[in-house]
């Protein structure tokens, strides 16, 4: 499968500005929002350390780091924008999602550490000829 940054997608489907080329990072200033939108997770800082907020009551701390899964096809469509979505639903492992009736998917995950000034990682689970097609995109 093409490696796609995150920041690149970002860039594509939201018209972001460009973020990093290497690997596939994401900076700082977007994990909170892209958490919230993803995972409906809202991620705090404080005294130095990140931490989650869920439903505005109970507070998770990770130590060094957690993983977040289960967007909603709604989540992919806002925060990816429409051209990732479809390659994401061609995923084999979305596809048997689709049958077992699993509504948030586990082909979008993130990973975030506590510390707020490192940056996050996104992985996307994509159908191996829409992963081409969104490189040929990307790259030219």
């Amino acid at each position: 499968m093409p490696d796609i940054t995150a920041s690149e997608l970002h860039a594509r489907s939201q018209g972001w500005a460009q973020q990093r080329k290497t690997g596939d990072e994401l900076s700082r200033h977007k994990v909170q929002q892209l958490a919230s939108v993803l995972f409906d997770i809202d991620l705090e800082i404080e005294d130095g350390f990140r931490f989650d907020l869920h439903n505005n009551t109970v507070r998770i701390s990770r130590r060094p780091e957690i993983y977040l899964q289960g967007a909603t096809e709604k989540a992919i469509i806002e925060c990816l924008g429409c051209d990732i979505h479809p390659a994401i639903e061609a995923s084999p492992a979305r596809l048997e999602e689709r049958r077992n009736r699993v509504l948030a998917t586990n082909c979008v995950t993130m990973v975030v550490t506590g510390d707020p000034s490192e940056e996050g990682i996104l992985n996307l689970c994509l159908g191996l000829k829409e992963a081409f097609q969104i490189k040929e995109t990307l790259y030219g």
